[in-house]
């Protein structure tokens, strides 16, 4: 009975430490993980860990790699890399705006000079959304 309750505590006290981990992740934490998926071209991996149910209700796991396979796909990889560039180099809000929303569980990265005079398909901004205690990416423009 004893083992019973000790190992039951333990996978219990385990459960808590995944939980603390994932409540400590920040934004920048998620952008750097995916940014590691990317370079894998693991976007399978993307879609199940770091795309919030937002974007999974709108696009199937099938739609997202082929997309992310594409041209446009390419924009968002050079968009994350070019966003934890920024973040690594603690750039001024004159090159990247990285905030909390009005919901504090909502942060947003906006890459300012790409915003201002984007070129064809490239992107500009990164909204993330906490989802299970992690955050997740939730749209991009």
């Amino acid at each position: 009975m004893t083992t019973t309750i000790v190992a039951l505590t333990l996978l219990v006290i385990a459960g808590a430490e995944t939980t603390d981990a994932d409540e400590k992740q920040t934004p920048n934490d998620a952008v750097a993980a995916v940014n590691v998926l990317l370079a894998q071209k693991d976007f399978a991996a993307f879609y199940d860990k770091y795309c919030h149910i937002h974007l999974r209700n709108q696009v199937t796991k099938q739609a997202f790699i082929e997309e992310m396979s594409s041209d446009r796909g390419a924009a968002m990889v050079r968009l994350f890399a070019d966003v934890q560039a920024a973040i690594k180099a603690k750039k001024a809000e004159d090159v990247l705006i990285a905030r909390v929303q009005e919901d504090a569980d909502e942060y947003e990265y906006i890459l300012v000079q790409v915003r201002k005079r984007p070129s064809k398909g490239q992107q500009w901004h990164l909204e993330f959304k906490r989802e299970d205690g992690k955050w997740k990416l939730m749209d991009t423009d």
